[in-house]
C-alpha cells in the first residue's frame, strides 16, 4: 500500500478535528456575541433610565421616590458589571477556540502537504518505473530482431 494511500484515514481524522474546532469557535462567537448584545441593551436602558430620573428630579421627586431610583439604578450597575465579566469570560473562551480552531487548521495543513509530497514521489516513481519497463521491453524487442 502506497503512503499517501495510508495517510487517507489521518487526513479524513485531521479533517474532522478541524471541523470540530471550527464548530466550538463558531459556538464560543456567538455566545460572546449575545453577551456583547445583552451588555449594549443593559447600558442603553440604564442610561434612558437616568436620563428620565434627570426629568423626573427637574420636576420634583420625594425623597422616597429619589432613593428607589437610586437604588434601581444601583442594581443595574451592578447588573452591568457581571455582565461585562460574563462578556471578558467569552471573550476568553473564544480566543482559546479561536486557537484551537488554527492549531487544528495548521495539523491539517502540514498533514495535506505532506501527502501531496508523497503523492508526487510516487507519481514520480511510478514514472521511472513505465520508463525502465518500456525500455526493457524495447532493448529486448531489439535483441529478437534479426540483425540484432
Amino acid at each position: 500500500m502506497k503512503t499517501s494511500s495510508r495517510l487517507i484515514p489521518v487526513l479524513d481524522k485531521a479533517r474532522e478535528n478541524e471541523q470540530a474546532a471550527a464548530g466550538v469557535l463558531a459556538d464560543a462567537a456567538t455566545r460572546q456575541e449575545g453577551a456583547g448584545k445583552k451588555l449594549a441593551e443593559l447600558e442603553a436602558y440604564r442610561n434612558e433610565y437616568a436620563e428620565g430620573l434627570r426629568y423626573k428630579t427637574d420636576a420634583g421627586l420625594n425623597a422616597l421616590q429619589m432613593r428607589d431610583y437610586q437604588a434601581f439604578l444601583g442594581r443595574l450597575d451592578e447588573a452591568i458589571r457581571q455582565q461585562r465579566q460574563i462578556l471578558e469570560g467569552l471573550q476568553a473562551e473564544a480566543e482559546q477556540a479561536r486557537q484551537g480552531w488554527l492549531q487544528e487548521k495548521h495539523h491539517l495543513n502540514a498533514l495535506v502537504k505532506l501527502n501531496e509530497k508523497h503523492r508526487q514521489r510516487e507519481y514520480a516513481d511510478d514514472e521511472r518505473r513505465e520508463q525502465a519497463e518500456t525500455n526493457e521491453h524495447a532493448l529486448r524487442r531489439w535483441q529478437r530482431a534479426p540483425g540484432g
